[in-house]
């Protein structure tokens, strides 16, 4: 996460959540992917992944790259998109 604060120096909070009763929690420390299952070497299939800037869940997959980042897919149908996680 870029920024873990709000605009008034809060934490952010999950304000796009699809249930109104999540939308004050904080998003530091929020369970973000789920349900991954070993698919080879370096690889993870089977998981989803909640993002909350949108407030919604996409089923992904999850490939360790040499250089310790992350290679993270994520699909909405056919259409999937992939981004580069670092720590």
């Amino acid at each position: 996460m870029k920024n873990p604060k709000d605009k008034a120096g809060g934490p952010q909070k999950d304000t796009n959540n699809p249930d109104p009763a999540l939308r004050t929690r904080p998003v530091v420390g929020l369970q973000l992917i789920r349900d991954f299952k070993p698919a080879g070497p370096g690889k993870w299939a089977g998981g989803k992944i909640y993002d909350p800037g949108s407030g919604k869940t996409y089923g992904s997959k999850l490939s360790a790259n040499a250089n310790g980042s992350l290679k993270v897919e994520g699909c909405i149908g056919p259409i999937c998109q992939a981004q580069t996680w670092t720590r």
